[in-house]
C-alpha cells in the first residue's frame, strides 16, 4: 500500500525532542498505520481518525480461527440438543 501525498499547505516545520524509545514507538506505530511519520504525529495532535492496516496474512490466520471455532461449537451444540432422561 503506497504511503499518503504529503498533506497540501504543509509548509511550516516543527521539531519536537523525544527519547528513542520514543521515537521508535512513533515509527512503529506509523508504519501499522501505513503513515508517513509526519502524517501519523499530525492526525494524533489535531484528534484526527487514524485507521491501522491489518496484512492480508493475518486476517487469514483470523478467519481460519473464526471458522475453527464456527465449526466446533456448532459440533458441540448439536451433541447436546438431545432430551436428557433421569434414569431412577
Amino acid at each position: 500500500m503506497p504511503r499518503p501525498k504529503r498533506a497540501k499547505g504543509t509548509t511550516t516545520k516543527i521539531q519536537v525532542r523525544l527519547t528513542d524509545d520514543e521515537k521508535n514507538t512513533l515509527f512503529i506505530q506509523a508504519d501499522k498505520a501505513g503513515l508517513t511519520l509526519s502524517e501519523y504525529v499530525r492526525r494524533c495532535s489535531l484528534n484526527k481518525r487514524i485507521q491501522s492496516h491489518v496484512s492480508d496474512k493475518a486476517i487469514a490466520r483470523l478467519t481460519a480461527c473464526a471458522a475453527f471455532r464456527n465449526t466446533y461449537s456448532c459440533r458441540s451444540k448439536a451433541t447436546h440438543t438431545r432430551p436428557y432422561f433421569a434414569i431412577n
